[in-house]
């Protein structure tokens, strides 16, 4: 906070002197303009006729560093007192070229690009590799109705390269009755700052919306962040960039149900168009502070199949299956640095012994589960009234 502070206060405070320096009024800022009438637009004329160009540069650099977390409010205001003209007034991309690398415009805000000291979290975001164990799907109607691992295409990505392919049927009741699903290896606490994005296209547009889950299908809340800007697929290629977000409070690690609101997966509500729609997937980052890394908890996916396996061995079955499924548990807690081809080869066991055993098919279809409402805003409620509610993970209404 006394960062945020500090460099605000040196922000203005510069502004103001070249203020008195008259530098503003050398800048004429106009939302479009070509020059042809002899006005310069506002990035070119500043850039390039103003003296102060180089520290302005550097200053734009330097401070978002010390600003890390400044609000767009703070920024907006301090460019129209430099330029004395309202800062909305300008565009997108004049907005841009003023304020250098260190801030971005979403959504036509001004806001800072998180520390470039940044580290990706997602293995084999680029798809080249076999190893998808951040990658899930569940496609309506295709197989299981339940999350699986992503179908990667070769040919289908970004500039001829591999990429994640899911399918909608057109027939989905609701937006999350297909979805994909970005499974991280860490735990992330509410309130840690990360950075969403991906390259994406499709054959019919189709907006998408997102939710926090633990793991996939585990739903904690029907947002990933405040003012998350908008995700639409087009027909032709697209690169989305969240900006800097903060994983919502909503993700505090208390138990829900058979587990904890740990956020650890982004979800992709898929089906909002009510078409068979192909979507394609590339080039997928989830970026956190280098420095907050320390304070994240690991959680490999591995060790959560462990935890399902174990699971079921202790639901009982058929002793020769429980017995086939221990010794692959004890096989994949032995391997100090697993692959996904040992992540498979577990899956394979848990498969088998679904199939072997006496009928079980999930941990959670032998339960008699219970049934909780939540409102949208993620609070509990006993007795809902009418209105639109998420009962166990599933948005319904109540009428």
């Amino acid at each position: 906070m006394r960062a945020e502070k500090r460099g605000s206060f040196i922000l203005i405070f510069i502004i103001v002197k070249l203020k008195k320096r008259n530098v503003s009024r050398k800048i004429r800022c106009r939302a479009k303009g070509d020059g042809k009438d002899g006005k310069q637009d506002f990035a070119y004329h500043f850039f390039i006729h103003t003296p102060s160009y180089a520290v302005l540069r550097l200053l734009s650099l330097t401070i978002f560093r010390c600003v890390s977390t400044a609000t767009a409010a703070t920024i907006t205001t301090a460019i129209g007192a430099a330029q004395g003209n309202d800062a909305s007034g300008m565009s997108a991309a004049q907005l841009a070229e003023a304020l250098g690398m260190g801030w971005q415009v979403i959504d036509g805000k001004v806001l800072p690009r998180m520390n470039p000291d940044l580290t990706d979290l997602v293995i084999n975001g680029d798809l080249e590799g076999s190893d998808l164990q951040c990658f899930f799907a569940k496609e309506h109607g295709k197989g299981s109705e339940n999350a699986t691992f992503a179908t990667v295409a070769d040919g289908v990505g970004k500039d001829g390269s591999r990429a994640i392919v899911v399918q909608s049927s057109g027939n989905e009741v609701n937006a999350y009755d297909t979805q994909f699903f970005i499974r991280l290896p860490y735990e992330l606490p509410a309130g840690t700052k990360y950075r969403l994005t991906f390259d994406y296209k499709a054959d019919n547009p189709n907006k998408c919306s997102f939710e926090s889950h633990n793991e996939p299908e585990e739903y904690i809340i029907w947002y990933i962040g405040s003012n998350v800007p908008a995700c639409s697929f087009k027909t032709d290629w697209d690169t989305y960039d969240s900006g800097e977000l903060e994983v919502p409070a909503e993700c505090d690690g208390t138990q829900n149900g058979d587990y904890k609101k740990n956020f650890q997966t982004i979800t992709f509500d898929l089906a909002n168009n009510q078409k068979a729609t192909e979507f394609i997937i590339d080039n997928i980052k989830v970026e956190v502070l280098t420095s907050a890394l320390s304070g994240l908890t690991s959680q490999p996916y591995i060790e959560a199949l462990i935890a399902k396996a174990q699971a079921l061995v202790d639901a009982g079955g058929d002793a020769g299956a429980v017995g086939n499924l221990q010794a692959a548990i004890a096989t994949a807690k032995g391997i100090a640095n697993p692959t996904f081809d040992d992540i498979l080869a577990l899956q394979a066991a848990i498969d088998q012994f679904q199939q072997e055993s006496t009928g079980i098919t999930s941990i959670k279809d032998d339960k008699v589960e219970s049934v909780t409402y939540y409102d949208l805003n993620g609070r509990r409620i006993d007795h809902p009234a009418k209105g639109v509610y998420v009962k166990n993970g599933k948005k319904v209404v109540v009428k």
